[in-house]
């Protein structure tokens, strides 16, 4: 690679980190803001009237997660609409989420869905006062929180209900402060017991999901809980048309790689990601797409020229249904842990995870020989018999991880596979 492109590349790839710092920064701001107004928003919108109800009654699930979280609580919808079957379902959702969320109302497992915009929570002050408002006039009988790491806007949505019953995780205190958890705890009329013991997330929501049935005496086991996503006709055939139109070659074998997240923390090198995708040319034969957020598109352009060989980039072009999609015609994804990590291993698809903090909570899960996490082995085994520590240390170990142990988390999967068609 040429000096002068190289420099080019790292100007590019430091205006990267100075945006995504002032993001940050911007978004943490503005958060300390509206948090601060939350209890007085609260308050007054528990002054207005609730809506009556006639015939069925109404159930709010609040979920206002990333996109990761929010797949892996994906499988719990269906059994919320086995427990509350009379019940009118409203599910609350991050705007990420919406895609995901309008195939549960097709399926009918939900009937009506709100948004939650969290980008107009962190930079319009009445935002969030609107949507208290829009819920506690919906009249719920039934609100739930069902996340172990609350945060306190979740707490205030589900306060706002004025619903008769509010139920919450006592769960952790990753997103909220003790003062905070310790004034919203006294908002709920039950909290589920949360295990101490570090659980995978999927067994987390099943804790949950038990409390509720022991709490309403449903008589139904929670047997099959892990994310699967099988795309529709129609999501299939979109799928086809992009992949046609930025010259995907169905004779050719691909791998999918996402080199961003929502956490700039949570990215591993860019130019490891760059020795990744040659070594899966020169080595198996593997072309390459990649896919990420539209925000992600710089990050894009500096991989791209990183290396000697085209790629197909569908940054940005790629709704997560359709994401998903795209995964049944790869046969590998090598991400960060991010939500398209999470929507890839829900369609089937073999996965390699660079992890940091996020190891044993929200990834590994299920089988383990085609979902494979890989993190700072070092720095893991040195807060091993601390969970909660073991968290704050691990976050942004993610750039420790070496380009040799994710090649070696390739070759267990591709070379370990008995039969091609068959991942």
């Amino acid at each position: 690679m040429k000096k002068e492109t190289q420099k080019k590349i790292g100007v590019r790839y430091l205006v990267i980190k100075v945006i995504n710092f002032a993001r940050y920064a911007k978004n943490r701001v503005m958060a300390y803001l509206r948090e601060c107004i939350l209890p007085i928003s609260c308050r007054l919108v528990s002054f207005l009237p609730r809506q009556k109800t006639a015939g069925r009654k109404k159930l709010l699930i609040v979920r206002i997660d990333a996109i990761g979280d929010f797949m892996i609580f994906n499988p719990f919808i269906a059994y919320y609409r086995k427990f509350f079957k009379d019940y009118e379902i409203t599910l609350l959702v991050n705007g990420v989420n919406r895609a995901m969320a309008e195939r549960h109302l097709a399926n009918k497992t939900i009937d009506r869905i709100m948004i939650f915009d969290r980008k107009k929570s962190n930079s319009k002050f009445f935002y969030v006062a609107s949507l208290l408002k829009n819920i506690r006039r919906q009249g719920f009988d039934i609100a739930i929180y069902p996340t172990y790491s609350r945060e306190i806007i979740g707490d205030y949505l589900i306060a706002a209900s004025g619903a008769a019953e509010k139920i919450g995780f006592d769960g952790d205190y990753r997103n909220i402060t003790v003062r905070d958890r310790n004034k919203t705890d006294m908002m709920y009329t039950a909290l589920m017991p949360a295990s101490k013991d570090v659980l995978p997330e999927p067994e987390r929501n099943k804790e949950f999901t038990e409390g509720i049935t022991k709490k309403f005496g449903f008589e139904i086991s929670i047997d099959s809980y892990f994310p699967v996503f099988t795309p529709t006709a129609e999501e299939a055939a979109a799928a086809e048309t992009l992949l046609s139109s930025a010259g995907y070659d169905s004779q050719k074998k691909y791998a999918i790689v996402c080199p961003g997240s929502s956490d700039p923390q949570k990215n591993w090198q860019i130019e490891k990601f760059a020795e990744v995708i040659t070594d899966l040319h020169h080595t198996y034969g593997l072309e390459t797409i990649i896919c990420g957020s539209g925000q992600e598109q710089e990050m894009a352009e500096v991989l791209k020229k990183m290396l000697a060989f085209p790629i197909i980039d569908l940054t940005g072009k790629a709704p997560l249904p359709i994401f998903g999609a795209i995964c049944t015609k790869v046969k590998i994804y090598i991400g960060n842990d991010t939500g398209t990590t999470h929507i890839a291993a829900a369609a089937g698809l073999p996965v390699v995870c660079v992890v940091g903090g996020g190891i044993d909570r929200f990834f590994p899960y299920g089988n383990p020989k085609t979902r494979i996490a890989v993190y700072d082995t070092i720095q893991y085994e040195k807060t091993a018999s601390e969970p909660v520590l073991r968290y704050r240390m691990m976050h942004g170990t993610e750039k420790n991880v070496k380009v040799g142990q994710v090649l070696e988390a390739v070759r267990e999967i591709l070379e370990k596979t008995p039969d091609d068609t068959e991942i």
